[in-house]
This record gives structure tokens, C-alpha cells and sequence, in this order.
């Protein structure tokens, strides 16, 4: 498309051309396709016949993961590079806030062990007496456990540490399977409590004792096989009719993740992306849908497939995903079909959330006489899942008569906005190209605007 126009004598005759992801279009900006792929980067035979729980370390590269007897430790693409033993029954985990230590749930042993991150090795455990702990979650300077011995004695309780002798106390429960428990430190003062056998409840824990806080239809409150809290704790995705979103307060669905049936993991990220798994061991079926925080398409899909000498592929373990840094990986745990031979799966999104930069003239476009003639230009990077870039850092040339010059980088605001100006340094075609080269999980793009300035 071009266009003509009069400026002080001299006539400036426009071509852009948007360039993204190597695709150049006159006047369009083409984004990859929304919903890609991720790669498989590692699978690691997991050395325990039953999957329990796993929880990531980031602050040490590292990944834990419980089942049989042990607490298995990997770095961030999943190889084992320790293996802590002689805990017993080992079940639910879960990471103290400054990062220090990781509680385990020792099922088999009626106790709750600490283990240190950085020495990897128990230092303390705490017997919780005739309780057999599954699950835990942290709040309120507790830690709180369900638990569960021989589908009886089901409930939940916590345990007080500090001050002299540990102290446990029990909140009670009506199932005969040990719950699921959830916390989160930007909302310290909430305990979520759910199984597949009661509804989903939620807890306020401030005053010491939790308090049910009563839903506004107690009826339709979901079962869940996995829940997980979104950063702010405002929000949970229940893993159970389909991946729903609901409100923590007054647990009411706000919204949906579409997944396939027996919809059974998930796992928040970094900006609430989500990872809604399901149980489904059919052949070529989707096991693993990628949203980003309310979308109601995923960006990207994934079939985990089937092993040599097998007629089904594998099922996703219950409670077996995990996000790793920054959304840089995603940690799936997956099973034959009778739960055994569990494997640890490290997928990693094969290409960066896709980003678009626009490039225009701005009010007023030139400045100055034909000697010293200023452009003013600018536009906007943007994030193609429609969340805000953040503040980022553009490379900015200039390619003229004269050759390429590489100007001083500019930087856009929280919400990608940018502007620059700069003196053309005379007549004839000039192309100025704005390039973004990608940060964190999001992905590279460029733009150029070329224009041709000659006397009338």
C-alpha cells in the first residue's frame, strides 16, 4: 500500500512493511499460529512404583518429587541428581516460604519431616501422633496436613511448630479419603479443603481456628480430583467436571477451561497460566491443554503417547503437574494404565508467546527544515495472549543512502508503548527497523517502516 503526501516542498512517498517472526507482509502483522506445540526435552524413569506429589524449587534449580520411600531430587530439566531415603510413605510436599526447607508428608511413618534445600537431607522430624499425613499446605505459621490410614480416620488438622513443643491439633473431616489442601502466601489468612468425595471448602484460618465460609449454593460447589490456586489466591481452577475456574470467595465458577473428560491435574503458572490435565490413556488422545489466565482457546496442546509393547498410551498421574520458572517448563508425571512405572516428562514450549510490534508515524510526523529534518516515530509491543509486555528493551537502525546505523536502544512503558525521534540525514529512501529480540517466555518480533523523501 503506498501514499502520498506533501511535506515542506518535498514529497514523501510511504511503503511499510511489518516484519514478524521472519514473515514479511505488506500492511499486516502475522503472528505464529495461537496454538502451538512443546517438545519433549527429558523423560526420567522415576525409581518408586506409586507418584504422590512434587514441588519446584526455584530459587535451587531443583525439583522434588515423593513416592514409595523416597523424595527424589532433579534439576530443572529433570535429572535425578539425588535420592533422599528412609521416608517412609513419602506423600504430599511442600516448600517453606523463604525457600529453606521442604516439608514431606511421611504417610507410612505417622510424621511430617523437614528437609533441607540446600544440604538435601532430613534435619528434623515431627510425629503427629496416630496419623497417617497425605497432603500439606503452609499458612499461618503452620502447617497443615490431611491424612487418612487405611481409607479410615480421614480429616485434616495442623501442626504448630515453635515455641517449645510442637503442637497438633485436629480440624475434622467427613470423608473417608484424606483431602487435597491448598494455601498461598498472597492470601495467608484462606486453607482450601477438597476431595473427590466431598465438595470444595473454603477456610478462613486468621484467628487461629479455620471457619468455613459458608458458598452462596452449597449444592453446586464441585468435587475435585486437583485444584490449584491462582497467584493472588482470588481465584482456584478445580480439576474435576472439567477445569473450572472459580472465585475463592463464595466459591462461585467465573469461568472454564475446556479439556477433555477425566479431567484429573493442574498446575497455576507465572501469571496464571494454566495446565489443565486429563486422564485420558486413549490412543492419540490430548492429554495436556496450556491456557493463558481466562483465554478460552489453548495456546497449545499435547498427547504424552504410549510406550514399546503398549496398546494404550500413558495416563496422567493424578496431582502430576508442576510448572517450572517462569513458566519455562512444564513437569508432568505420567503412569501406565494401573498407576505403576511412573515417568517424569520435562515438556518446554517449542516457541515463545508470540508478540507483535506496530510501527507509525507520530503528530507531528517530521520536525525542521530540509537540512535538519527530525522524524518522530513509534508504536506499541504487544503480547498476542493479550497480556501487557511489561516495560522492554527495542533495538532500533537506520538504513539509508548513507548505510546502516545502529541507533540507541529505546524502551517501552509497563504497557509497551515506545517513541523516538532522530534526524534523517538526507534525501532519498530511509527504513527504519525496530526490533524486539524475545525475554522470558516472551517471543522476538520486528517491524520496519520505510519511506522515500526526494525534491518535488
Amino acid at each position: 500500500m503506498r501514499g502520498v503526501r506533501s511535506l515542506r516542498g518535498m514529497t514523501l512517498l510511504a511503503t511499510v512493511a511489518v516484519v514478524a517472526f521472519l514473515v514479511t507482509v505488506v500492511m499486516v502483522v502475522v503472528p505464529s499460529a495461537s496454538a502451538r506445540d512443546a517438545y519433549q526435552a527429558n523423560v526420567t524413569v522415576l525409581p518408586f512404583t506409586s507418584y504422590q506429589d512434587m514441588a519446584v524449587d526455584a530459587g535451587h534449580g531443583r525439583l522434588f518429587v515423593s513416592g514409595g520411600d523416597l523424595v527424589v531430587v532433579t534439576d530443572l530439566d529433570g535429572h535425578i541428581v539425588k535420592t533422599i531415603d528412609g521416608e517412609k510413605g513419602a506423600s504430599g510436599l511442600a516448600l517453606s516460604a523463604d525457600g529453606a526447607t521442604l516439608y514431606a508428608a511421611l504417610n507410612g511413618a505417622g510424621a511430617i519431616a523437614a528437609i533441607s534445600t540446600a544440604k538435601l537431607k532430613e534435619t528434623a522430624r515431627y510425629k503427629v501422633g496416630s496419623f497417617c499425613p497425605r497432603d500439606l499446605a503452609l499458612a499461618q505459621g503452620r502447617i497443615w496436613f490431611s491424612h487418612e490410614c487405611d481409607a479410615a480416620r480421614a480429616g485434616f488438622s495442623s501442626l504448630q511448630l515453635g515455641g517449645g513443643r510442637p503442637v497438633v491439633k485436629q480440624w475434622g473431616w467427613s470423608s473417608f479419603i484424606a483431602p487435597q489442601l491448598a494455601a498461598t502466601q498472597q492470601w495467608p489468612d484462606l486453607l482450601l479443603v477438597g476431595a473427590v468425595t466431598q465438595p470444595l471448602t473454603a477456610y478462613d484460618i486468621s484467628g487461629g481456628d479455620p471457619v468455613i465460609q459458608l458458598p452462596s449454593d452449597q449444592s453446586s460447589q464441585p468435587r475435585s480430583r486437583d485444584f490449584a490456586l491462582t497467584g493472588d489466591g482470588r481465584q482456584v481452577v478445580v480439576a474435576g467436571d472439567g477445569h473450572l475456574l472459580l472465585n475463592t470467595w463464595g466459591l462461585v465458577q467465573v469461568g472454564l477451561y475446556p479439556s477433555g473428560p477425566q479431567a484429573n491435574a493442574v498446575a497455576v503458572g507465572a501469571r496464571d497460566r494454566v495446565a489443565a490435565g486429563v486422564a485420558d490413556n486413549g490412543v492419540g488422545a490430548v492429554d495436556l491443554y496450556v491456557y493463558e489466565a481466562g483465554a478460552s482457546s489453548p495456546t497449545w496442546t499435547y498427547d504424552f503417547g504410549g510406550r514399546a509393547n503398549s496398546q494404550m498410551d500413558d495416563t496422567l498421574a493424578q496431582h502430576g503437574l508442576a510448572w517450572g520458572p517462569d513458566n519455562s517448563r512444564v513437569y508432568a508425571v505420567t503412569t501406565l494404565f494401573d498407576r505403576s512405572a511412573p515417568l517424569l516428562r520435562v515438556l518446554v514450549p517449542s516457541t515463545s508467546s508470540a508478540t507483535a510490534l506496530t510501527l507509525n508515524y507520530l503528530d507531528p510526523p517530521f520536525v525542521g527544515d530540509p537540512t535538519g529534518l527530525q522524524v518522530h516515530l513509534g508504536g506499541q509491543l504487544t503480547a498476542l495472549t493479550g497480556v501487557a509486555p511489561g516495560a522492554q528493551t527495542l533495538h532500533l537502525v537506520r538504513q539509508d543512502l548513507l548505510g546502516e546505523e545502529q541507533l540507541p536502544d529505546v524502551r517501552t512503558d509497563a504497557a509497551g508503548n515506545y517513541d523516538f525521534h532522530d534526524t534523517l540525514r538526507g534525501p532519498g529512501l530511509t527504513t527504519y527497523t525496530v526490533r524486539f529480540d524475545g525475554a522470558g517466555d516472551l517471543g522476538a518480533s520486528q517491524q520496519s517502516l520505510s519511506f522515500d523523501l526526494s525534491s518535488p
